[in-house]
């Protein structure tokens, strides 16, 4: 008990602790491989977890989830991360990155709920989550103090209905928000409430003050389109990843990006968006950012992008929804509902077996950065 007191303590102070018999242990138990990705799922006996994966697909450890999870935040310089509950969950859980220690657990305010996604500010010292609320329906962004436990300090405006994912651009000072536009409430668990008015958007604010800087709105016949996922390239281009709630035979684009070129939607995907269930699930750019990674799960399939959104490879993975940068160019890592995990080489769209195993993976996987 007071190794773990200390550890939390230290974690939360932003304090490096490295007691040897904790990194001992961890190291001896997994052959001293660190964990590269973090993944929720959910194991036939033991229920929803977040887990960690290493090079090899192995698990260093798996953390008991109250219900399942969807994304993290991991923090930039620290041996932590947060666990978000699914949509329209309220539970978030913060871990030590490496060992799996659980650090802290809090919850949603008071007639709040999270969206499953929050990222760190550039200081480490803030954690930004997407929420909504529910008597207004309103998005928020949630400000908590990492060095108090994840007090909450402040609320930041969402900018619209059903705020998704956030991220942070490299300039350290602007927030992309993908506005999803779907109102739910915990009360009638996922059921989405206002198909007929969406409004989904991406949305570029001041990360200090909330300031909207630009909104790119998807209108008219594609106001169903729903802005879910985002992932940056190293020069600060961003992907969105969609999801529509239309009608099931609509051409629509499901992969958005804002670049140099401006906001542009990806027709070549828009001629396969019945073909592919019109929906995707994860998205992310490789290490180089010449590369884009998007799952398909409802199509069972890994599509491979280059920087101009042209189609290069079809990756067949059931269920296939998690997908993360690898730590080479032109490499990603890919995880399915059946267990299957898979490396991938863009350029040739040859796979590497990582792992099989009986628990389901959940809808992402995230990149760590640790130390060593």
């Amino acid at each position: 008990m007071e190794l773990a007191r200390r550890a939390t303590l230290a974690i939360l102070a932003g304090l490096p602790f490295a007691d040897p018999v904790l990194a001992m242990a961890a190291a001896t138990e997994h052959g001293g491989a660190p964990p590269r990705w973090l993944g929720c799922r959910t194991e036939p006996v033991s229920g929803d977890e977040a887990a960690a994966l290493d090079d090899g697909g192995a698990s260093p450890f798996a953390l008991h989830l109250p219900a399942r999870g969807h994304s993290f935040a991991v923090h930039p310089t620290r041996e932590l991360a947060v666990v978000f509950a699914r949509r329209p969950g309220v539970f978030a859980v913060a871990f030590h990155s490496r060992t799996g220690e659980r650090l802290a657990t809090f919850e949603a305010e008071a007639n709040r709920h999270f969206a499953g996604h929050g990222t760190f500010d550039p200081s480490g010292r803030l954690l930004i989550t997407a929420e909504n609320k529910f008597d207004t329906g309103d998005g928020t962004l949630g400000v908590y103090a990492v060095d108090e436990g994840f007090r909450k300090l402040a609320e930041l405006p969402g900018h619209g209905i059903g705020p998704h994912d956030v991220a942070v651009l490299p300039d350290g000072k602007t927030l992309a928000v993908a506005v999803g536009g779907i109102l739910t409430h915990p009360q009638s668990k996922r059921l989405k409430l206002n198909l007929d008015t969406m409004a989904p958007s991406l949305v570029l604010m001041d990360l200090s003050s909330g300031r909207l800087v630009e909104r790119f709105p998807l209108e008219g016949q594609l106001h169903q389109l729903s802005l879910r996922h985002l992932s940056l390239s190293p020069g600060g281009h961003i992907a969105c990843a969609c999801q529509f709630q239309g009608d099931a035979d609509a051409a629509v684009p499901l992969v958005a990006i804002l670049d140099r070129r401006g906001f542009r939607l990806l027709d070549e995907l828009r001629h396969r968006a019945a073909e592919l269930r019109q929906y995707t699930g994860s998205i992310t750019y490789d290490t180089s950012g010449v590369w884009l990674a998007v799952s398909c799960p409802k199509a069972h399939r890994i599509l491979i992008l280059d920087q101009d959104g042209a189609i290069h490879h079809e990756v067949a993975l059931e269920d296939g929804c998690g997908v993360a940068a690898a730590g080479a160019p032109g490499r990603f890592v890919a995880s399915g509902g059946t267990g299957r995990l898979v490396e991938i080489d863009a350029p040739s769209g040859e796979t590497q077996e990582l792992a099989q195993a009986a628990f389901a993976w959940d809808n992402h996987l995230v990149p760590l950065h640790l130390r060593g």
